[in-house]
């Protein structure tokens, strides 16, 4: 197979641009009326905008309940964290979501359908472009972005960057300590203890001992009732 022309490249773009374009129009979506019947309801006089708000208050509670444990961990540390942000994101894992209670479905059902839905101000366009997408144009997107000169907060919400940038401190550490431990050991030895070290069970095991399998964030769903998951989950945490 023949690799694509440029003229190809830019029917392929042309084609993808009427493609969002189609989906950002409102026109293309259809209402849906369901009739239901009210015999046996009452009048309580609350409104949608009160159950929208009211389905948040699980999430408040957690938050809070969450926070207060951590001055367990703390105590068991014996270290004070100065930003309790950064300590809630290393024990935060990829698959958590904010739980909203035994069925998060229907509560984002209600929290869509009810009160204030999504807006319908400026271009459509604007608020689709957020959205995850896959394709030749997002990967070159993302690879033509320079980075900041300044120093900014990052908007990912869980601890995989943190257990980058944790790898390399363990690593780091590990290496100091066996440097000065074997003063006439070569590199080819250093880097085998380092190796044998620095492994993700030895690191749940070092995480279980702080106990950070009772305090980290993630979803309740069937990849992590593995144990070998759970061992993995916690050696990243203990990275971040």
């Amino acid at each position: 197979m023949s690799k694509p022309t440029f003229e190809d490249r830019r029917k392929l773009e042309v084609k993808e641009n009427k493609l969002q374009e189609m989906r950002t129009q409102s026109k293309m979506k259809r209402d849906v009326t369901v009739a239901v019947s009210a015999e046996g309801f009452y009048r309580t006089g609350i409104m949608c905008d009160v159950i929208q708000h009211a389905m948040l208050i699980p999430v408040l509670v957690c938050h809070l309940r969450f926070h207060h444990s951590l001055n367990v961990l703390e105590e068991s540390t014996k270290y004070p964290f100065k930003n309790r942000a950064l300590l809630q994101l290393a024990l935060t894992h990829p698959s958590y979501r904010e739980n909203f209670g035994t069925n998060p479905d229907h509560a984002r059902n209600s929290l869509t359908n009810c009160g204030i839905r999504q807006p319908e101000y400026g271009d459509r366009r604007i608020h689709y472009m957020n959205t995850r997408k896959r394709g030749i144009n997002t990967l070159i997107n993302i690879m033509s972005r320079f980075g900041r000169q300044h120093e900014t907060e990052s908007n990912i919400t869980h601890n995989e960057r943190l257990e980058f940038l944790g790898d390399a401190v363990v690593e780091f550490l590990s290496s100091i300590h066996l440097f000065y431990t074997f003063p006439d050991l070569e590199e080819g030895g250093l880097a085998t203890y380092r190796a044998a070290i620095v492994q993700n069970q030895h690191l749940a095991v070092l995480a279980r001992t702080l106990n950070l399998d009772q305090f980290m964030l993630y979803a309740h769903g069937s990849d992590l009732c593995h144990d070998l998951e759970l061992r993995h989950a916690m050696a990243n945490c203990f990275e971040a």
